[in-house]
């Protein structure tokens, strides 16, 4: 590859590529690596998304302990990057922070620094690549919320662990290689009450707080873990969406214990009218 400046210089990359080679950009990192980005333009022939009965449909619910749950209860093998080397990256910060500005003995302790930041970075972005690689090839329909990782961030002292998920590049990921492999990409509404709607009856429990992991369906009894629940209603959503699947029950918004009474109530009132017809 050739560059101005540079002339000629070697790169690895084994892919093939068909396409008008644009520019290029080159970067070089704190650790004092470089690296050049090669922007092509190429047309690609998307054939569409056939939809089948035996289409494989997923849903994925966003989690921090286990960066995601999907309808079956899965979850990959997450291990936290910034969480696992935080105690290694406040060491070296410490010597930084005393050494002298503008020594040779700051520039050492900065790189070591440099290079857990790049080691945090890199295994995220390895973790993030490969599991979206991975779901797209054995998944046709793949249905995510629609969530507002800023303000997540922002709220209840949760910054440190969205953050560290890297969620929305697994995102955007999973949308532009759903594309390039023919395969279905959505996004819930963002208003749509995925942990909180029962699975099974379409019941929405409303006082269901964040803490509350487990929880019983008031109306049909159905046991729900909170996570997992949640990935079949996305699931559902996406069933629903593509006209592949029609929802048996509508969501229902009376309490069970307000249905006993207004039936009882019913029951009642239309004993009362008969026996006011007999008097007449």
């Amino acid at each position: 590859m050739k560059l101005p400046k540079l002339s000629w210089i070697t790169y690895r990359d084994d892919r093939a590529y068909q396409g008008k080679i644009l520019n290029a950009t080159v970067s070089k990192t704190s650790t004092g690596k470089y690296f050049a980005s090669i922007l092509f333009e190429q047309e690609l022939e998307l054939q569409g998304v056939e939809l089948r009965e035996d289409t494989k449909v997923i849903g994925l619910d966003m989690s921090l302990q286990n960066f995601y749950v999907d309808n079956l209860g899965n979850s990959p093998n997450y291990q936290k990057p910034f969480r696992s080397n935080q105690k290694r990256l406040a060491h070296y910060q410490r010597k930084l922070s005393k050494k002298v500005k503008g020594s040779k003995n700051r520039e050492k302790a900065r790189l070591k620094v440099a290079k857990v930041h790049e080691k945090i970075t890199n295994s995220r972005k390895d973790f993030v690549s490969r599991l979206s690689t991975k779901l797209v090839r054995e998944n046709d329909v793949i249905v995510v919320e629609n969530l507002s990782l800023k303000g997540m961030s922002q709220a209840l002292k949760l910054g440190k662990s969205v953050m560290d998920l890297g969620y929305s590049e697994f995102v955007r990921q999973l949308e532009y290689k759903a594309l390039w492999n023919n395969k279905t990409f959505l996004r819930a509404d963002r208003w749509f009450a995925s942990s909180k709607l029962c699975s099974y009856c379409g019941y929405k429990k409303k006082d269901l707080q964040l803490d509350d992991r487990e929880w019983d369906c008031p109306n049909c009894g159905a046991s729900h873990s909170r996570d997992t629940n949640a990935g079949q209603n996305l699931r559902n959503y996406g069933l629903k969406e593509l006209g592949l699947k029609r929802p048996e029950n509508k969501p229902v918004e009376i309490e069970a214990s307000n249905l006993v009474a207004i039936l009882n109530q019913a029951s009642s009132m239309k004993q009362e009218a008969c026996c006011s017809l007999d008097n007449r």
